[in-house]
């Protein structure tokens, strides 16, 4: 009993591992149909010069809902598949799709700025955002801070604070940028990751921005209906998902991904202190100059 189970989880492990094809279709597979756009004469689901689908009907009302849907987050079988794969497989879905398999996926940064537009309408409708709770811990520390230089620290940290909750896809696009040079330097010399230039290792932090996307629209409604703070929870599991999707991408241990998951945060948190620490100098001399 004890082997059979083992044996069932290296299947489902080495099921994993595989990327996933899509069938190749067959020629001449279908009806012959005219294309509505060019007129070409064919078989399959696409025009083989304009790229119509065949499918391509006289407008209902079910296209007006179809449409919509489509604006916010592309819903095909792209997205399901998109999101399947990044709670079953994460590190070996990005890995697939940075290798070139890209048909099944839908593009990251599209799926990022949709999911951020529907979490915007969710925090909206529910209000489900548990981040002021650090605004409002910047404002008692002002109360309490004596200090000019110190209260203007604050308040650029409340500014930053307030953008992020006001701007989700566009705040987690800057965090990708700022995590890139950590995140290349401290996977630099793993077999998987020493060849990567910094675009492919952007794409990576897209696909997870989207994953912790998912988990907040998840996590958040449920600890607001229970009157819980979600923040730690969200950290614990954000912090488990880049462990997880760090050991499949580079194909290394767990304690590999640990420790160099750590030093990842600890460069990322130095690079943000010179970036405040800069804006903060400029913005002083501008203050002087005028």
């Amino acid at each position: 009993m004890k082997l059979n189970i083992l044996k069932r989880i290296d299947a489902l492990l080495e099921s994993q591992r595989e990327v996933h094809h899509i069938p190749p279709g067959k020629e001449g597979e279908g009806e012959e149909c005219t294309c509505l756009c060019c007129g070409t004469v064919f078989h399959g689901n696409f025009c083989p010069v304009c790229g119509q689908s065949s499918k391509t009907r006289r407008l209902s009302m079910s296209d007006i809902v179809g449409h919509v849907v489509m604006s916010l987050a592309k819903f095909d079988g792209r997205l399901m598949h998109t999101i399947r794969d990044l709670f079953t497989r994460p590190g070996y879905l990005i890995r697939d799709y940075i290798k070139g398999c890209r048909a099944e996926y839908i593009q990251p940064v599209q799926m990022l700025f949709s999911l951020a537009t529907i979490y915007v309408l969710l925090n909206f409708l529910v209000n489900i955002d548990s981040d002021t709770s650090f605004i409002t811990i910047v404002d008692e520390e002002m109360a309490d801070e004596q200090t000019a230089a110190a209260k203007q620290l604050l308040q650029w940290a409340k500014e930053i604070l307030q953008f992020i909750n006001s701007n989700k896809a566009l705040s987690a696009l800057i965090g990708n940028l700022v995590m890139l040079l950590p995140l290349k330097w401290a996977f630099r010399k793993t077999e998987h990751g020493r060849d990567l230039n910094l675009t492919e290792y952007f794409f990576f932090l897209a696909f997870i921005g989207c994953q912790q996307l998912l988990i907040a629209m998840v996590v958040m409604p449920v600890g607001k209906a229970f009157g819980v703070d979600t923040t730690s929870f969200l950290s614990v599991i954000t912090a488990l998902m880049y462990l997880w999707a760090y050991r499949q991408f580079f194909q290394i241990s767990w304690w590999s991904s640990l420790w160099r998951g750590l030093i990842t945060f600890l460069l990322m948190l130095l690079e943000l202190f010179v970036l405040i620490l800069l804006a903060g100098i400029v913005v002083g001399i501008v203050g002087e100059m005028a």
